[in-house]
């Protein structure tokens, strides 16, 4: 499966500051690929400083990132609706300290 590389200025989670990273959008997927974020879902790649042409991913690989995605993103709106419900049970409760058994 083709992907097209670039490199692209994006905000380095760890350090907080902008960092170039070289990046890899995987078209037919709609997923980007990059050393900082790992992989994620986008409809378009990102703009670019700097491209590199378009470069075969290996199918197996492929298929990995597409589950990955998938499998990131329920956990993400899984994990957001979690601590909503937790939050509006618990904000009667938020003077208290409980103990739970």
């Amino acid at each position: 499966m083709e992907g097209v590389v670039y490199s692209t200025r994006l905000s380095d989670p760890r350090s907080g500051k902008d960092a170039v990273v070289m990046e890899i959008w995987i078209e037919k997927l709609m997923i980007c690929i990059n050393e900082l974020d790992g992989a994620y879902a986008s409809t378009s790649p990102h703009s670019a400083i700097n491209h590199f042409g378009t470069f075969n991913l290996p199918e197996p690989f492929c298929e990995l990132v597409k589950e990955y995605v998938a499998k990131k993103t329920a956990f993400e709106e899984g994990n957001t609706r979690l601590f909503a419900v937790l939050k509006e049970r618990l904000a009667p409760k938020k003077s208290q300290h409980n103990k739970i058994v």
